[in-house]
């Protein structure tokens, strides 16, 4: 599952895949707290930023049936921004 992620810096697009990236996923009303976060990393195509993690039950993080939202955080010195995806997913 992969969110995009657009930063600018001076008003130019900023190219974070150097940043560490983490991705969590709660259910509706209920934020991430410290165990959530899990590893991800990043996808680029042309100047366009994806913060994704494998979801599934063969080599990936397995979620329980239920709608979740997505949350990323990226670690850059000295912002530690956690975003919200917008959507949700839902597990069958």
């Amino acid at each position: 599952i992969k969110s995009r992620i657009i930063a600018t810096k001076n008003g130019v697009s900023y190219n974070m895949t150097g940043d560490v990236v983490e991705v969590a996923f709660k259910t509706p009303g209920v934020d991430p707290a410290g165990p959530d976060w899990h590893a991800a990393s990043w996808e680029t195509a042309g100047t366009s930023y994806y913060a994704r993690l494998l979801v599934g039950p063969v080599g990936g993080l397995v979620l329980a049936v239920g709608t979740y939202h997505m949350w990323i955080r990226i670690t850059d010195a000295p912002e530690v921004p956690v975003l919200e995806a917008p959507g949700t997913v839902r597990i069958y």
